[in-house]
């Protein structure tokens, strides 16, 4: 199993948590010409952005779909939030296992 792989992915999908969500389903900058050519400033970055979003979209997914316990040890690992589970470890040890399957399955790895 690739922990390395799962903690990459659940690390931009706790970044992704903590983002404002402001964005309204358009994109916040527009091509524009500038003395006759286009002006592609950001576009990769923005792709980029794009790309880690979809990600963590799919990882939100797969820990939703966890069970509770597991579920439960990356929110607490993750996002900070104030959830015990009787042994923290293990679940979080299945967790991992359990993402890289889906991981796999999903072609995110």
């Amino acid at each position: 199993m690739d922990h390395d792989l799962v903690a990459r992915h659940l690390d931009n999908w706790a970044r992704w948590h903590r983002k404002p969500s402001k964005k309204l389903g358009y994109p916040t900058k527009a091509m524009v010409a500038l003395g006759g050519g286009q002006s592609v400033s950001g576009v990769f970055d923005e792709m980029c952005e794009d790309a880690d979003n979809h990600a963590a979209e799919i990882i939100d997914t797969i820990v939703n779909d966890l069970k509770l316990d597991q579920k439960s040890a990356v929110y607490h690992k993750w996002l900070g939030c104030v959830i015990r589970v009787r042994d923290q470890a293990k679940s979080l040890a299945d967790a991992y296992d359990a993402i890289d399957v889906q991981i796999n399955m999903r072609g995110l790895a």
